[in-house]
């Protein structure tokens, strides 16, 4: 359809061809990713919200003329490096900037790109210090709704791009737009009192990354790093418990995997516990640097599935305070 709207006339004797190359240039830019997808995120970012399937009908009814169609090749190839950029964190366009690249890495950990309308608008149209805290935000939002909640994305993705929208138009940024998705403290803590991730490796980060801002939150100083061997996960009820661990009537797939049966160890410590009794494991327990694990000898004298819950449940009350917006 664009390409219809493009003819070489005698004042304009190369302009398909020009067409041609921008497509091919945006093309490229976008790499593998799926073309429409990206389309309908550049569009939703300043326009009313559409489906994939309502994508064309939308663009045909804006776009009617040669130089609208310039207009919106040359503008979709400045959002296509903002689009590239929003899925990599070592991307060069955050070079140097850590506290973004941190969380462009949670953007991608967390499997969230109904934000990317609104990023893309941000970081064209807001100043530094807002897309900064606009990322924060959204970071800390989809940490409660998707993560924890685990509700439904698509709810989310309107508000998102209404939010874009008003960026698009006035450059600015208010973050009470987004009190509308924003899970309260009571379903959050009830959900992440329960919450149990089964076991693979994006699982295995995300469960690194909470323990690790609970860590900090409760006084420790180290960053754990997602992609460290050096921190390991620890599962205080083993994965494979045996005979040490005696007949305590555990419902061992329930437990294992919940939040509060993991705590941060360093991998010297980790290779000799295996399979050991809580009591051997209190030891190496005692040893760590980590302050959420040196402290669960003396704050849970055994282990079962009273002391899961209670401790899942005070993690739950703290991580209210760690991912949480001032409204």
């Amino acid at each position: 359809y664009l390409f219809s709207l493009v003819d070489n006339s005698t004042q304009y004797p190369d302009r398909i061809t020009t067409l041609e190359e921008k497509w091919s240039k945006l093309t490229q830019n976008i790499q593998a990713e799926k073309l429409p997808d990206f389309i309908r995120y550049y569009w939703n970012s300043k326009n009313k919200t559409v489906r994939g399937n309502e994508l064309f009908k939308a663009i045909r009814g804006k776009i009617k003329t040669a130089e609208e169609v310039f207009a919106l090749m040359n503008e979709m190839m400045e959002y296509s490096d903002i689009y590239m950029a929003l899925r990599n964190a070592n991307d060069e366009l955050w070079q140097g900037q850590r506290e973004i690249t941190d969380n462009i890495e949670l953007l991608n950990l967390f499997n969230m790109k109904q934000p990317y309308s609104l990023l893309m608008a941000a970081y064209k149209h807001l100043e530094k210090d807002n897309f900064v805290r606009l990322l924060s935000d959204v970071i800390t939002v989809g940490f409660r709704y998707n993560v924890i909640c685990g509700k439904n994305p698509n709810d989310i993705e309107k508000i998102y791009n209404n939010i874009a929208t008003q960026i698009y138009s006035n450059s600015e940024y208010n973050r009470r737009q987004l009190q509308e998705i924003y899970v309260d403290d009571n379903e959050f803590v009830t959900v992440f009192s329960h919450k149990i991730f089964s076991p693979n490796t994006r699982n295995n980060r995300i469960v690194k990354y909470i323990l690790g801002k609970y860590e900090r939150f409760k006084g420790g100083t180290r960053d754990i790093s997602l992609n460290s061997e050096t921190d390991t996960l620890e599962h205080i009820l083993p994965q494979n418990p045996g005979l040490e661990w005696g007949d305590n009537n555990y419902d061992f797939d329930s437990l294992i995997y919940r939040i509060g049966n993991i705590c941060l160890l360093e991998k010297n410590f980790n290779k000799d516990l295996e399979n050991k009794s809580y009591f051997s494991k209190c030891e190496i327990y005692k040893q760590s640097a980590f302050e959420t694990t040196k402290s669960i000898p003396t704050t849970f004298p055994g282990w079962n599935s009273a002391s899961i819950n209670q401790r899942q449940i005070q993690m739950a009350n703290c991580a209210k305070s760690i991912w949480k917006i001032d409204f």
